[in-house]
């Protein structure tokens, strides 16, 4: 035979360089259908007597790709296929492998071999993204595919980009070792709550990636502005201020940003314990930031009002407060003074409401927008307001 692994493929729908929009439509319901069920439905969930199934049976079941296992379940088997088919499906499957040992390889690659009279196979374009799907169902959670640079999720729609443009598109293993597996279980761990599982089933990092992004976007604005520990007042440890300033850059590739650039922020070379140590220590320091500085403010408020530890905020103020004569506290003041001693006058044993009400009293801004500096600004001001309360009511008496 002149091609003597050219697939056949009985459909001339799909048997051809060129689609119309609706056949691609109902091919990408079935490489959906492949790369999204973890288990293998009938016709893989794919119903009805439509082009889609057509294309289901003229591909997978006919070729004997798809078939049925001895206790009547559905199994998807490249090497009972026939055996054009086989050999399409095992080039594919090879060019994912070599770019664990070779590195990053173009799509282009692939497709000459699929297209090209000389590789004896010279397929049509329009079935090559169902084969492919095939072979990236066992492997998509090893693999990354990328689009000029950077990483794209492995759905339908990226097949029907590679069909197109193949030489836009580029693959790479990842060469697994118990140390990576490890750390992204960890950060798996870490971030679950941010993780969208059907993004999980689309790429092997950008998902981890994402969800890292949407727990950082999540942070107030307090959290991601910190440079001193509210807690402490000590300065954030270099280390930990390269990874808060690595998690506000753009992840224009999440392999590395989760493979080279944590570890580098850290002073790593790979990722190891270390790593994954000093993230969840990040992650703690970040997640607790607006809490530390609410018993922060708390502190200084019960500082300035010169009270101690075990002194309640409502005893400290209300004391205070009542210490005050009526000219001082009918008194209009010029700046914020009467708002400030009207919440005083309020106060419940709710402390961490009250921090957050004083707060945005004192400054103008909810402590979510805070920074050190406006905590800094929060403690003069306060002292400023005590001073001026205090010495207008040491000569309030004369004022009658």
């Amino acid at each position: 035979a002149v091609y003597p692994h050219t697939p056949t493929v009985n459909n001339e729908s799909i048997n051809k360089d060129r689609l119309p929009g609706v056949a691609v439509t109902n091919r990408s319901k079935l490489t959906t259908a492949i790369l999204e069920n973890d288990v293998i439905q009938p016709n893989l969930g794919l119903t009805g007597t439509g082009q889609d199934v057509s294309f289901m049976r003229s591909t997978l079941i006919q070729t004997g790709v798809l078939q049925q296992a001895d206790d009547s379940t559905l199994i998807m088997d490249a090497e009972k296929s026939e055996e054009s088919i086989r050999y399409v499906l095992r080039l594919i499957r090879d060019f994912f492998l070599s770019t664990a040992t070779e590195g990053e390889r173009s799509f282009e690659d692939l497709y000459e071999q699929l297209l090209d009279y000389r590789f004896g196979i010279s397929m049509k374009k329009g079935a090559i993204p169902v084969f492919i799907a095939v072979v990236l169902r066992d492997m998509k959670k090893d693999l990354i595919i990328k689009s000029n640079g950077y990483e794209v999720k492995i759905n339908s729609d990226t097949l029907n980009s590679i069909n197109e443009k193949p030489e836009v598109y580029s693959v790479q293993m990842e060469d697994w070792d118990t140390d990576k597996t490890d750390y992204l279980s960890a950060l798996e761990a870490l971030f679950s709550e941010y993780i969208i599982d059907k993004e999980r089933a689309q790429n092997s990092f950008a998902y981890l990636a994402s969800a890292i992004d949407r727990w950082y976007l999540a942070l107030p604005k307090c959290a991601k502005e910190m440079l001193r520990r509210y807690s402490t007042d000590k300065a954030v440890s270099k280390k930990h201020k390269g990874f808060f300033q690595l998690l506000k850059t753009p992840k224009t590739n999440a392999r590395d940003f989760l493979m080279l650039q944590i570890p580098s922020a850290f002073e790593e070379s790979t990722v190891n314990e270390s790593v994954t140590d000093q993230v969840n220590c990040c992650k703690q320091e970040l997640d607790s930031a607006k809490t530390d500085l609410v018993a922060r403010i708390i502190r200084e408020i019960t500082a300035v009002f010169a009270g101690t530890n075990d002194t309640s905020l409502k005893t400290l103020l209300t004391e205070w407060y009542e210490g005050l004569s009526k000219n001082t506290i009918q008194n209009v003041f010029a700046n914020n003074e009467n708002a400030i001693l009207k919440l005083i006058s309020t106060v419940t044993n709710d402390e961490h409401t009250f921090a957050e009400r004083i707060a945005k009293a004192v400054t103008g801004l909810r402590i979510d927008d805070w920074n050190n500096t406006i905590l800094d600004q929060f403690r003069t001001s306060l002292i400023s307001f005590k001073e001026t309360i205090e010495a207008f009511d040491s000569t309030a008496d004369q004022r009658q």
